[in-house]
């Protein structure tokens, strides 16, 4: 689901035991939540724990249900951001061909079917390219723009689900 942390990892009042007075992590009201701290703020130390609470975490002040070890936090290699011109995806999608002609490239990726997840619900979906639009305001394909489609999908290359974008 999340290419941040195993949900296996994270605690909550089945596994609160295993958590130590003072140990630092990011604290959440569920998973989405969790994801987001993650990536939008610092982590906080434990502060103490109520095992009988539904919420058995607390961090200044606050109750959470969720608590995840500041060590099982997945290392991200690098940032990534969403394709910006036709060669970008063309070159994403089709790393080892050597055409150079735009319209062929075209041709090429058209038709081909992708295995896309959707980053929050982790539905995967089989999706062809029926239309590339080069419009003034970036590409589309089928209609959406290569931001959106970045900030919504992941995409299986070569076995491994990585982002719908190019490395920083």
């Amino acid at each position: 689901m999340c290419e941040l942390f195993d949900k296996k990892d994270v605690k909550s009042w089945t596994t609160c035991s295993e958590v130590r007075i003072s140990e630092e992590g990011y604290f959440g009201y569920n998973l989405l939540d969790l994801e987001y701290r993650i990536k939008n703020e610092n982590p906080k130390k434990l502060s103490g724990i109520n095992e009988i609470s539904a919420h058995t975490f607390k961090a200044e002040g606050a109750w959470y249900p969720f608590f995840l070890p500041l060590d099982r936090v997945k290392k991200q290699d690098s940032k990534y951001r969403p394709l910006k011109t036709f060669d970008e995806l063309f070159n994403f999608l089709m790393p080892d061909s050597d055409e150079d002609d735009t319209d062929r490239k075209a041709e090429l990726l058209l038709g081909k079917v992708y295995q896309l997840r959707h980053k929050s619900t982790g539905n995967v979906s089989y999706r062809s390219f029926y239309s590339i639009n080069l419009t003034e305001n970036g590409i589309l394909i089928n209609g959406l723009d290569l931001e959106y489609i970045f900030e919504i999908f992941e995409i299986k290359k070569d076995g491994k689900w990585v982002p719908f974008g190019i490395a920083n």
